[in-house]
């Protein structure tokens, strides 16, 4: 996943530079434009979350991959974050 966010943003950065050398803002719109699909295509997508969770429920465990992603980190968490 970090790969795949670093060879998508990549192709923004250019677009970024761009702006820079170039002085147009249509290098960062043309860069951004290749940039938003690739990010869309590295999220996790709902089928596999679902297919996870059934590899988890088939070990055992009694886990909910769901509602671990959508808990609010617990207090511990946010001590030990900072």
């Amino acid at each position: 996943m970090f790969i795949g966010i670093g060879c998508a943003d990549s192709v923004a950065l250019f677009g970024f530079v761009g702006i820079f050398i170039g002085g147009t803002i249509w290098l960062y719109l043309l860069g951004l434009a290749f940039a938003l699909p690739g990010l869309a295509l590295i999220g996790p997508t709902r089928a596999d979350i679902e297919r996870r969770q059934q590899q988890i429920a088939a070990q055992g465990s009694s886990l909910s991959l769901l509602e671990a992603l959508m808990a609010p980190p617990s207090r511990d968490q946010r001590d030990e974050a900072s």
